[in-house]
């Protein structure tokens, strides 16, 4: 909440009930691991998995900005061209995250001689020009419908998207084309529920009917993927157990930002032998995010770069030229996984469909990750995790009755997990069948499938969820309160009539709990600003911690909303061993996250920092392919690998 809302306001819930649903897919990712260690011969697992590490998760690493670049990442509201953009019936996003995309958010929009002033590329301008800018394009907004911003937009290859309600994702051209949605009986009536929101060839997901037909849940499986258990053994059949179960698996990443790296940081973690690869022709786009590119090799300074690409190897390679793609090709022979989140169009320009990397290696994992999937009318269309939340979401976040907030980029981990939930499923059907197959993780539809309740929900005539600041259906109270010091919030959230109780007596005022305002759960949710008045009077002076203590003694659910920077310092998140100290070169020590989960005999956490670019050329195509070092030396002076990045892209 500390990074949510406006840096005047209080501190904002990102709405719809994520970090349950996020909680969950951690725990499957967390279970399929376990169990891929027991295949492996490995013994069974006791596995925890952290709420608060969860939350902690879906941070873009504050902490690393905070120590790497010396400025603290706190709220920032709805900071122009990042957050909502009002048009003429509703709401729409085109955040610019690269310096191209900014370039041409300008054009589109009319105002692209500002860049005439060579600074105009520079994030710093912008952000002092913004006010300036944004009343610049109004009318252009204003003129055109949400629809029209977003077909135009898309049509720069800018990652626009519409601010939608879940009503409108139930109707959206896009998920029907794709069959996204099933029919299902629910409580008395046919509704649409998302479908599993990745494919797996060859593999199809076990419908209850088919259950219900008379076959068994293991019959089902058998029929799926054959046995989860190497020669049907739980463990104990021979095979030597390795300390980490992804150890053996070679993964080539082409994949950039924060949803595909996300999985292959997480690979590595877990053993694999993850190649990151990318040129100084085309870099990871996110080496640009908040780079001072008047420091030496500025490319490596992003924090959240180095957050991202812990326990790869980085290797330096121009895919564009002949000889580069041959290099990659024959890497390709020998990989187990090769894994993109390009736009749909890239690896078919490179020809590197995935029928082609299948064809030089049938064993072969293909993984794309779409932002929209093929087929459909926007199958072309480019995006990311901020937009797709924008699209999503983002309209169930925000103070009540003002406009959506910017929410930062959670969706990417929420794809990340199912692209290793689908990755760890077809390995384990690779084991069962000895064939590789192709992955394919719309990046969209895997947000769009965690509001199953709420799409469920209008579905049957119900509100459409809108913005409702940090209240809840229900419950009261349910905020966020100031408490002593600059910017300092604790949020309380009550469920019972006992929970109220004791936190009267907790706060010193007893007499509430006899007040006929609050007598009862409706009775508190119907004069709820009489409450919030109430308690936000009796904190306001009060230290948090001290009052967090207190209240969470007598079962209160009272928690401080932690500086996001400041979590490294965290006694819970420390006790779980959520943040490990990396030394990396050129960057220096920092406090990197690891994972919300941890086994009772598996070490997950990352084994070394982040490369530095190209860092392990030479020493990948002399392992995998044995080229001497005479031939690496003209490949470098061709080109072909290697090189300095000269200039924002």
């Amino acid at each position: 909440m500390s990074v949510l809302g406006e840096p005047s306001r209080e501190p904002l819930r990102p709405g719809g009930e994520m970090i349950p649903r996020i909680s969950g897919l951690f725990a499957l990712v967390a279970a399929l691991t376990g169990l891929r260690h027991i295949r492996q011969g490995g013994a069974p697992q006791y596995i925890e998995v952290s709420q608060q590490a969860v939350a902690a998760s879906m941070l873009i690493a504050p902490w690393l900005v905070k120590s790497m670049l010396g400025f603290p990442y706190e709220r920032r509201g709805n900071p122009w061209p990042m957050g909502p953009m009002e048009c003429a019936d509703g709401y729409v996003g085109i955040p610019p995250l690269t310096p191209t995309h900014w370039e041409m958010m300008c054009q589109l929009m009319g105002i692209g001689e500002i860049f005439e002033d060579p600074q105009a590329h520079d994030y710093g301008w912008r952000t002092a020009h913004a006010e300036e800018l944004k009343a610049r394009v109004q009318p252009w907004l204003s003129e055109r419908t949400r629809r029209e911003v977003f077909e135009q937009a898309q049509a720069f290859r800018l990652p626009a998207a519409p601010f939608q309600t879940a009503a409108d994702r139930v109707q959206c051209p896009q998920l029907e084309a794709r069959g996204f949605w099933k029919e299902a009986e629910i409580d008395g009536r046919t509704v649409k529920v998302p479908r599993v929101s990745y494919s797996i060839q060859g593999s199809e997901p076990i419908e209850r009917e088919r259950l219900r037909e008379g076959g068994s849940m293991e019959e089902a499986v058998r029929a799926t993927a054959g046995s989860p258990y190497r020669n049907g053994a739980r463990g104990g059949d021979g095979a030597r157990p390795s300390s980490k179960p992804f150890e053996g698996i070679r993964v080539l990443d082409m994949t950039w930002f924060w949803s595909g790296p996300y999985a292959t940081v997480m690979l590595a973690a877990l053993g694999a032998d993850v190649i990151k690869i990318e040129s100084a022709q085309r870099p990871d786009p996110y080496r640009y995010i908040w780079a001072l590119t008047a420091r030496e090799s500025w490319w490596e300074w992003s924090p959240l770069w180095v957050d991202t690409n812990c326990g790869k190897r980085s290797m330096a390679l121009d895919l564009s030229s002949p000889e580069g793609k041959e290099i990659f090709e024959r890497m390709v022979a020998g990989a187990d996984v090769v894994i993109s989140n390009y736009a749909n169009r890239v690896m078919p320009n490179l020809g590197l469909t995935r029928e082609h990397l299948l064809s030089i290696n049938p064993n072969l994992i293909a993984v794309t990750m779409p932002g929209y999937g093929p087929g459909g009318p926007w199958e072309e269309y480019v995006g990311y995790g901020v937009a797709f939340e924008q699209l999503v979401c983002a309209s169930m976040t925000g103070y009540e009755g003002e406009a959506p907030q910017m929410m930062g980029g959670f969706c990417d981990p929420i794809v990340s997990l199912h692209t290793m939930t689908a990755i760890s499923l077809a390995l384990q059907q690779r084991e069962a069948t000895g064939r590789g197959m192709a992955v394919e993780v719309p990046q969209c539809e895997t947000l769009d499938s965690i509001f199953a309740p709420e799409h469920i929900a209008v579905q049957h005539g119900a509100p459409v969820p809108t913005r409702h600041g940090n209240k809840h259906p229900w419950m009261a109270p349910h905020n966020a309160y100031q408490t002593a010091g600059n910017d300092q919030w604790i949020t309380i959230a009550v469920a019972s009539d006992e929970e109220f109780s004791a936190l009267a007596n907790g706060l010193g005022r007893p007499e509430l709990t006899s007040d006929d305002r609050f007598a009862g759960s409706e009775a508190r949710k119907r004069n709820e600003a009489a409450l919030d008045a109430a308690i936000a009077e009796v904190v306001k002076e009060r230290d948090g911690p001290e009052l967090e203590r207190e209240l969470q003694a007598r079962g209160v659910k009272a928690c401080r909303v932690v500086k996001a920077y400041l979590l490294p310092e965290d006694e819970g998140l420390q006790h779980m061993g959520f943040f490990k100290e990396m030394t990396r070169p050129i960057t220096g020590t920092h406090w990197q996250k690891q994972w919300p989960f941890r086994f009772s005999g598996i070490d997950a956490s990352h084994r070394r920092p982040a490369p530095i670019m190209g860092e392990h050329t030479h020493e990948v195509i002399q392992e995998l392919l044995g080229l001497s070092d005479e031939e690496l030396e003209r490949l470098e002076a061709s080109g072909v690998i290697g090189g300095s990045i000269k200039a924002f892209a």
